[in-house]
């Protein structure tokens, strides 16, 4: 059992039980100051004795009985025979100035089955984490959200934006003017993958796909550096967007393939692909490939036409399938 004498923690049996000896005197009855071994006699009250003894033989306290307890001074009833040996034992009090109540303990320590909520009131979805002094709580973060070490943050740790995800756009209308856009089609694309099936013109003008910027998605009909390798038999060059054909195109043509773009630096992008002639019997297939660097962030894509090397055309889309995938920075 360990006890604490007001400065420091010790051993009961160390500490607690004093033994004061003494040799008595022929017919002696008071006992007090100084023992056989130089130590006086002192206690706070009769509550300290903790015994006393003659000769081995425990005393009964009490008048008329075998001793009584004065200031410092145990007197026996009788008086002792000479050299008898009487041990007076004094307990040191404890010192409990710094103990507190159960309810307060209760307050301030974790129960055995503690939930922690007697120490705060949970909110859900919220984090209990240390922040060097304390423990704080970091707020529930956007639903999608990450949670992100930050050393310059209080807390240490932050809520930072979703990892790029793919965005899947089955049957993307291009309609009017071509050109495809969404609320999240708004500059932070990276990739996008356009994949098409029986797309048709409305007339014999060969189709194109171009890439738009601006609010309001305007195409941009100039500065592309792309090639389009006709089958294994010719590459041609454009400038006015990523031409889909190598030849001429009949009314009654569709086309079918999947083109890649791929942001790289600014407003750069590349594109590569295939693209199959669904009409001719034979079939007749294109690569595509080349690069582009546009005025603004890219907020749509869309097909038109050419009507001749560099001149836009006029033809409109008339039939086919379009599907987009795309995959925003955050």
């Amino acid at each position: 059992m360990r006890v604490y004498n007001g400065t420091s923690w010790q051993n009961f049996s160390t500490f607690g039980i004093t033994d004061y000896i003494y040799t008595a005197s022929a017919a002696q009855t008071s006992f007090t100051g100084a023992d056989d071994n130089a130590n006086t006699l002192t206690f706070d009250s009769s509550s300290n004795v903790f015994g006393v003894f003659q000769n081995g033989v425990r005393l009964i306290e009490g008048a008329g009985n075998d001793y009584t307890i004065g200031t410092n001074t145990v007197t026996l009833t009788s008086g002792a025979a000479l050299d008898d040996l009487v041990v007076i034992q004094v307990a040191t009090n404890f010192d409990v100035s710094g103990a507190i109540s159960q309810a307060t303990a209760d307050t301030r320590y974790l129960k055995k089955t503690d939930d922690l909520s007697d120490m705060y009131t949970p909110t859900k979805g919220n984090l209990l984490v240390g922040n060097g002094t304390s423990f704080v709580e970091v707020g529930v973060g956007t639903d999608g959200y990450r949670l992100e070490a930050d050393s310059t943050d209080a807390e240490g740790l932050v809520w930072a934006s979703p990892y790029p995800k793919w965005v899947h756009v089955p049957n993307a209308s291009v309609g009017t003017g071509h050109t495809y856009t969404s609320a999240a089609f708004d500059g932070t694309v990276e990739t996008v993958i356009i994949a098409f099936s029986g797309l048709s013109l409305s007339g014999t003008e060969e189709p194109v796909l171009a890439l738009a910027t601006g609010g309001t998605p305007t195409l941009t009909r100039s500065g592309y550096l792309a090639e389009t390798f006709d089958h294994g038999s010719s590459i041609t060059n454009y400038t006015t967007g990523f031409v889909l054909t190598g030849t001429g195109s009949a009314a009654t043509d569709s086309y079918s393939g999947t083109l890649t773009l791929k942001h790289t630096t600014g407003n750069a992008w590349i594109i590569s692909g295939t693209v199959m002639n669904d009409s001719l019997a034979a079939g007749e297939s294109y690569a595509i490939s080349g690069k582009v660097t546009l005025a603004g962030a890219l907020t749509g894509i869309g097909f038109s036409s050419e009507s001749a090397a560099g001149v836009d055309g006029t033809d409109l889309l008339d039939g086919g399938n379009v599907t987009i995938d795309y995959m925003r920075s955050a």
